[in-house]
């Protein structure tokens, strides 16, 4: 799967998280539950990587072959979509582009703005539980 080994430390620490299943210097088998879990985040809108950590891992240690196998995968066998598109620049002048290059440069700007105020949603929600508790 990737080139990169995984450390006798990183293998590890790889083991303790639930969602392993399996792991060797050179692959990393996940659970069915981290499967779901991914699905449901993707499902939510969330980045690959958002969840990644969510779920206890480091990208850095999985690294992005994996992650990007981890994303095709669970999409491929679920029928989801997944989006390569990057929100386009914040001075993207649409009156200036073709109109369907606007439309679809706006729709990725919606999708990544929605997945932003959802994220900020959930910090400032944290961070209302943190006061509670305190």
């Amino acid at each position: 799967m990737s080139n990169r080994l995984f450390t006798v430390e990183q293998q590890e620490e790889l083991r303790k998280n639930k969602y392993t299943r399996r792991v060797s210097p050179r692959s990393l088998k996940f659970t069915d539950e981290f499967i779901q879990e991914v699905k449901k985040g993707l499902l939510e809108g969330k980045d690959i990587r958002e969840i990644i950590v969510e779920l206890e891992y480091d990208p850095e240690v999985i690294g992005d072959r994996r992650i990007k196998y981890i994303l095709n995968s669970v999409s491929e066998r679920n029928g989801l979509k997944h989006s390569k598109k990057k929100r386009p620049p914040a001075d993207t002048k649409y009156s200036e582009m073709k109109t369907d290059d606007a439309i679809k440069a706006m729709e990725t700007e919606l999708t990544y703005l929605r997945q932003e105020v959802e994220f900020l949603k959930k910090i400032s929600q944290l961070d209302k539980d943190k006061e509670q508790s305190n």
